[in-house]
């Protein structure tokens, strides 16, 4: 199969995908937007939490969930938005070290530092389990 495509030798060739391709493509997509606007409402529950807190102080007025949603929303708005980040390759890492590499090194480092990022997520799941149990 060709990647280009001429249905008129005037005109710009134009790309064809795979569909296959294509579809997991744009499901990863709207897996991304779902992600993006879960972590939007997890902030959002997070702040407005946070704001019943302070008028509850105020008041003198007991709320004793507000405390626990704004954690764990906070907590989720994290995890997806750290999700986001890594899939987007904007996550934390240290560029100064990644831009003096070349080829096969270069290639190594961003092994080494999924590498490490997994054996983070690993101990984080490790750690929340013993809590749990």
């Amino acid at each position: 199969m060709t990647l280009f495509h001429r249905t008129d030798y005037s005109s710009k060739p134009t790309i064809i995908f795979n569909k296959r391709r294509l579809n997991m493509r744009s499901l990863a997509n709207a897996l991304e937007k779902i992600q993006t606007l879960a972590g939007a409402i997890a902030i959002s529950i997070f702040l407005i939490t946070v704001i019943i807190q302070i008028a509850a102080r105020f008041l003198k007025v007991p709320v004793m969930w507000a405390q626990d949603v704004s954690v764990y929303s906070f907590i989720w708005a994290v995890f997806l938005g750290a999700a986001i980040a890594v899939n987007s390759h904007q996550h934390f890492a240290f560029d100064s070290v990644r831009d003096h590499l070349k080829g096969r090194w270069k290639t190594a480092h961003g092994i080494l530092i999924l590498a490490l990022m997994l054996i983070f997520t690993l101990a984080m799941f490790d750690m929340a389990s013993v809590k749990i149990s």
